[in-house]
């Protein structure tokens, strides 16, 4: 049989546990949000980027398409950023 007195240690000990796996779940659970959303940043701001020079270079090639009269080529470059912008 138990004594109450362990009996009371016992519930203080599991206390003491259940506040510490408390502690450490929201570290965690903190931790993981924060790298979860570090990582959507870096993959934005990735694609952000190579969405920026594929309109620049699509841009340049049917400007220059234009100026040495190749109109076709130059509305399929633009007809090539439509579609990109279009994703």
């Amino acid at each position: 049989m138990i004594h109450r007195k362990h009996k009371l240690k016992i519930k203080e000990l599991v206390k003491r546990v259940e506040g510490e796996f408390e502690r450490e779940f929201e570290k965690l659970a903190a931790e993981i949000c924060r790298d979860t959303v570090m990582s959507a940043l870096n993959a934005t701001t990735e694609y952000t980027a190579w969405l920026r020079r594929e309109v620049v270079l699509r841009i340049v090639d049917a400007k220059v398409a234009l100026r040495e009269g190749k109109v076709k080529e130059a509305l399929k470059k633009l007809d090539e950023l439509l579609t990109l912008l279009d994703m």
